[in-house]
């Protein structure tokens, strides 16, 4: 069976128009146009509405409009319910879209409102020249001093200075902060390990070949523990002071990766790449 699912406004006499969804079952009308047909029919006063919906009690209705008009199977009667809840959710969804956009616009009115008037009062204190930035800077600082008044000039003066200060040239280490240390070892990987400081890189190396549980020096003829990493094929990175600089000590030729590295180190503390 197929029925037709009709939404509309009705307004009864001395009433508010109010919002129907009814279900007229045994009845197919597929236009919104043959809806109004059908629910014209009775008229005056559009009995038919008041009859099918339950109306009575408004009398004669004023006027009415229809919204919608969709026919129905069997099954999807079952589900209106469900559909009628989605839909109410859908609704109420969109109306606080409606007041948050409303309240949007109030908000923006004030703002506007809040700017005129601030830029009324940067006229009369000599700083209609300010932007927006300078004067929300100037204010940030909390100077109070009612007995001297700075020009717009100086305010600006002093926001130019303390915007250099606040953007200065990045740091040319961010993402190799390793490199930092002129101190170090590379492995022949090329990856940086900074050392605490100069003549440290032995203690450095004695720690790491006991957590490597790499034999120590006693055990491979005596050896230095910074002998014993450069025979694995480490270098050491020693900065020696001003009077010699950063030096390099290896008893292999260096690998790739190692080469890389160091050419980027070289470049970034500004010192010849030798290698």
């Amino acid at each position: 069976m197929t029925h037709t699912r009709i939404l509309y406004w009705t307004k009864g006499v001395g009433e508010k128009r109010q919002k129907h969804d009814h279900v007229f079952k045994s009845l197919v009308l597929k236009t919104r146009k043959e809806a109004e047909r059908y629910l014209e029919w009775g008229s005056p006063g559009n009995a038919l509405i008041a009859e099918a919906q339950g109306l009575s009690k408004y009398g004669v209705l004023e006027n009415w409009k229809v919204s919608k008009v969709k026919v129905l199977s069997d099954l999807a009667l079952e589900a209106l319910p469900q559909f009628q809840q989605i839909e109410a959710e859908t609704e109420a969804f969109k109306q606080e879209a409606r007041d948050a956009r409303k309240q949007k616009k109030q908000f923006e009115k004030q703002l506007e409102e809040v700017k005129a008037d601030t830029r009324d009062r940067l006229e009369k204190c000599g700083w209609g020249s300010l932007t927006d930035e300078e004067f929300s800077w100037f204010v940030a600082q909390g100077k109070k001093d009612f007995y001297f008044r700075p020009s717009a000039e100086d305010i600006k003066a002093q926001y130019a200075k303390d915007h250099a200060k606040q953007t200065k040239t990045p740091d040319k280490f961010e993402g190799f902060e390793e490199l930092r240390s002129t101190n170090g070892w590379l492995d022949p990987y090329g990856k940086y390990y900074p050392v605490g400081g100069f003549a440290q890189h032995s203690a450095w190396a004695s720690d790491y070949l006991r957590d490597q549980k790499i034999k120590d020096e006693d055990e491979i003829g005596g050896r230095y523990p910074y002998e014993i990493l450069e025979d694995l094929g480490w270098l050491r990175v020693m900065d020696w002071g001003a009077a010699t600089g950063i030096r390099f000590g290896y008893c292999k030729e260096p690998t790739h990766d190692q080469k890389e590295t160091l050419q980027l180190f070289c470049a970034l503390h500004k010192v010849p790449y030798t290698f």
